[in-house]
């Protein structure tokens, strides 16, 4: 006869995690062969009545005729050994929030599960608790304690945000998963605010590299998850670094415990502030700047180190060209070789906010330019990389984009290898010199789709009280990729 073990798997929120404030949880039936019968663990009075009540608000309510009654659900159990997975919501710092299903799987629980702040907070008086956070150890402690019939898992992070749910349920694969999202520590602090947040942007910032201050410049609320000590601090001095000391924030410590906190002020007011190492942040910016379309004006990227060198730079027009060419997608991963002080890398960044940018650059002047100008913008997503092409690529991932600003003579070497890496590759490259010219052409052939647009443009500069159209000298731009074989 099969039997039921009932593994019920809670996943708080990420602001259990960061502010101690509502959290989402998963709860899970596990169905396999252990110790105690169906009968003894389900009807067991208070258990079993519990459960049944949950079990028909949340399914027989439905008008899905799939759905069972409880004691069908039992039976069937008993007969097919069929699993269950339900995820549900639990809120521990105010009960009143919680909904019955998380209450009714925290109290008949017979074995908790989680990291030690969590469990003191859910644990009743005598329940069995092991600490454990790493989803092997979940699983471990679950199989390592055959005698439980009832087990409630409290992990740190929202279910669909950063959670540990997702290592986690792939090691309970006999297991149908069913989500109830709860409330959010973005929605519990932008009530406590007053705030609308259908536009706010989440962010984490707990245990992961991030700079915030891209997103900041580019919408006008950000909520961010915070972690670590002086993390907070951190991140309102990123905001004043990057020129957006100005913009607001409000802070949310231990949100719905007792000693709950809520701080506001600008990023400069807070940035030599101390907070709680898990809280979390609302920041608005009521002036958003982001430029959006590429071709950024050339005066706003570092040339020089000093007055008698100036580092090489794609112009304004060429580059608005090239980048247009390129067709960027948000998460493509593109190289610029030869990228100089790093404008067409920039502005690659801009466009592939969800990619990856790598600039490969040889000249030590150049590094240190495009490292200021990385920062001046923010540009997490761009890293810079020394050496001479194409040995400098063979440890980059397969590109989807690549452009050549120079080659240094390597140019058929750099594009083999790009085309080892992916053989779709769309490649926008520059020439100047007629050798360039020839050399790029001579490889058009190899491609299934290839073209050449011959650009110059023409800057007014002043002549006394008359102002005369100055040529720049012309560009050749070269687009080249191979057809991708239809699905």
């Amino acid at each position: 006869m099969n039997h039921l073990k009932r593994v019920m798997a809670w996943v708080m929120t990420a602001a259990m995690l960061v502010s101690s404030c509502p959290t989402t949880a998963i709860a899970d039936e596990v169905v396999s062969q252990v110790q105690k019968p169906v009968a003894q663990t389900l009807r067991s009075g208070e258990t079993y009545g519990s459960l049944q009540e949950a079990y028909k608000a949340e399914f027989e309510t439905t008008t899905d005729e799939t759905h069972m009654s409880f004691a069908d659900r039992v039976r069937d159990v008993e007969k097919n050994g069929k699993d269950t997975l339900i995820y549900a919501n639990l809120r521990p710092a105010q009960n009143a929030a919680q909904t019955g299903e998380v209450r009714a799987a925290i109290e008949h629980a017979d074995c908790l599960i989680g990291a030690a702040r969590m469990l003191e907070v859910a644990a009743r008086p005598g329940q069995l608790r092991v600490a454990a956070i790493a989803p092997d150890a979940i699983a471990a402690a679950i199989a390592a304690h055959p005698e439980c019939s009832n087990f409630t898992v409290l992990m740190s992070g929202d279910t669909g945000f950063f959670s540990g749910t997702k290592k986690l349920l792939p090691l309970l694969p006999n297991c149908h998963v069913r989500v109830l999202p709860g409330l959010s520590s973005m929605s519990y602090l932008c009530a406590r605010l007053g705030k609308r947040y259908e536009e706010a942007v989440p962010v984490s910032l707990h245990g992961r590299e991030h700079d915030i201050a891209a997103d900041v410049r580019a919408q006008e609320t950000v909520f961010a998850l915070v972690g670590g000590e002086g993390g907070m601090a951190k991140l309102c001095a990123r905001l004043v670094d990057a020129g957006l000391g100005a913009v607001r924030v409000s802070v949310g410590e231990r949100l719905s415990y007792p000693d709950e906190k809520i701080t506001c002020g600008t990023a400069a007011e807070l940035a030599s502030r101390e907070f709680d190492k898990l809280s979390v942040a609302l920041i608005e910016n009521p002036a958003p700047d982001a430029v959006v379309t590429h071709g950024l004006p050339d005066e706003v990227f570092l040339r020089e180190m000093d007055p008698a060198h100036v580092v090489p730079m794609t112009k304004s027009e060429v580059r608005a060209v090239c980048l247009s060419k390129l067709a960027l997608t948000e998460r493509a991963v593109c190289w610029d070789v030869g990228a100089g002080t790093g404008s067409v890398s920039i502005e690659m960044a801009l466009q592939a906010k969800r990619g990856r940018v790598y600039a490969v650059e040889r000249q030590e002047d150049a590094l240190a330019l495009l490292a200021r100008n990385k920062a001046a913008f923010s540009a997490g997503n761009l890293e810079i990389v020394s050496g001479t092409a194409p040995a400098a690529c063979e440890a980059l991932p397969a590109p989807t984009h690549v452009f050549l600003g120079g080659t240094a003579g390597n140019l058929n070497g750099i594009l083999d290898a790009a085309l080892r890496k992916n053989p779709h590759v769309r490649i926008v490259a520059t020439a100047v010199t007629l050798e360039s010219v020839g050399a790029l052409a001579a490889r058009m052939t190899d491609f299934e789709k290839a073209e050449c647009v011959s650009l110059q443009a023409a800057r007014a500069r002043t002549a006394g009280s008359y102002h005369l159209m100055q040529g720049q000298n012309p560009v050749y731009i070269f687009t080249m990729q191979n057809r991708r074989e239809q699905a």
